[in-house]
């Protein structure tokens, strides 16, 4: 194992948002013994360093689900950014569906303002339907958090085509499953798009160039280390691009059954720090 690429969001962090400690032991200990490491997530580039300064760890960044590669000095090596002009019908079908969406650029997030209403009459609606989870979700999507979290939240998705900034993802989010599964069908296969869900709930919608697979690929190429070994572990849909590559892919405990029966072998959970448990296991049998 030369290259270990995590996930966040449901693999590196627990339900706190946070590294464990025993996690973040595991990452410098495989540091140590030079293991290149990369967080591979849907989050944008500038909010997971944020994350690793704070923890005081150094890693390379693939980020928005792959849309930038970023070294672990900070230096952008790919980029695969949105068609604006190609956006237009896909914000209308959102919009037609009443379905909440994010825009991720270069410099921050946009939230479309009336979605936010769109999402509270949802969860009123759905609540009883989802698992204890969704309070978990619901704290990072009430309004006064989509508002103090937005750079801007626009009315008119035309605000956002007119922004002088790079666009990487949209994150489409509906506590109604119906309505989200009917708004994902209408945008249909364009081949320009790649969407892919990170969890329930949402779909996120990236250039087709844009893949944590494409990601990983891009990092060893410029590590100069073979994709035989590297390592990705994670527990959803988007990292399925990582396992079809990497060397060695590692399920969480927590991921769903279609994601675990992807993966050459399944660890404990978030919760039971399996990211560090993954680590000392490869270390002592893969180095």
């Amino acid at each position: 194992m030369k290259l270990f690429a995590s996930d966040m969001d449901g693999t590196l962090l627990n339900k706190d948002h946070e590294i464990s400690e025993e996690n973040l032991k595991a990452l410098r200990f495989a540091q140590s013994r030079g293991v290149e490491l990369a967080i591979a997530t849907g989050r944008i580039y500038y909010n997971v360093d944020d994350y690793l300064k704070k923890a005081g760890l150094k890693a390379a960044i693939i980020g928005t689900n792959g849309a930038t590669v970023h070294t672990k000095e900070g230096e952008k090596i790919y980029e695969a950014p949105l068609e604006k002009e190609a956006l237009i019908p896909l914000f209308a079908e959102l919009v037609r569906h009443q379905i909440y969406f994010t825009v991720f650029t270069e410099n921050g997030k946009y939230g479309h303002k009336q979605g936010i209403d769109w999402l509270e009459s949802d969860y009123e609606r759905w609540k009883n339907h989802w698992s204890a989870k969704v309070q978990d979700i619901t704290r990072f999507l009430t309004p006064n958090k989509l508002t103090k979290d937005m750079a801007r939240l626009f009315h008119d998705y035309q605000e956002i085509l007119e922004l002088k900034e790079t666009i990487y993802k949209v994150v489409a989010f509906s506590f109604d499953p119906e309505k989200l599964e009917n708004a994902r069908a209408a945008l249909g296969d364009d081949e320009r798009f790649h969407i892919v869900s990170s969890g329930k709930g949402n779909f996120e919608i990236m250039d087709c160039k844009a893949t944590k697979g494409k990601g990983l690929e891009t990092l060893a190429k410029h590590l100069q280390i073979p994709l035989q070994e590297t390592v990705a572990i994670g527990d959803n849909y988007n990292d399925a691009s990582m396992f079809q590559v990497a060397g060695i892919s590692v399920a969480m405990g927590n991921a769903e059954p279609p994601v675990k029966a992807m993966a050459d072998y399944v660890t404990a959970t978030n919760e039971e720090n399996g990211v560090a448990l993954a680590i000392h296991r490869l270390l002592s049998e893969h180095l």
